[in-house]
């Protein structure tokens, strides 16, 4: 992850996304990076939900062993 975190740093900096908020382009990619973690443990939670069990070859190791959202 931490090459696409510096990716990000570097495409918001040369787009100055920054500048609307006066937040360091570092800042603004970990917040995307943790709105897309979010996202996916979303997803990962509505297909156990739906009992379309989430297999390792549909989602990262780092989001079935992470998720601790409780759907029962």
């Amino acid at each position: 992850m931490k090459e696409f975190e510096k990716k990000l740093v570097e495409l918001l900096n040369s787009e100055s996304m920054e500048d609307g908020s006066d937040t360091p382009g570092f800042i603004l990619a970990n917040y995307m990076i943790g709105c897309l973690k979010s996202f996916n443990e979303a997803v990962y939670a509505r297909e156990v939900w739906y009992s379309r069990i989430p297999t390792e070859s549909n989602y990262p190791n780092e989001i079935i062993n992470d998720t601790k959202t409780d759907i029962s």
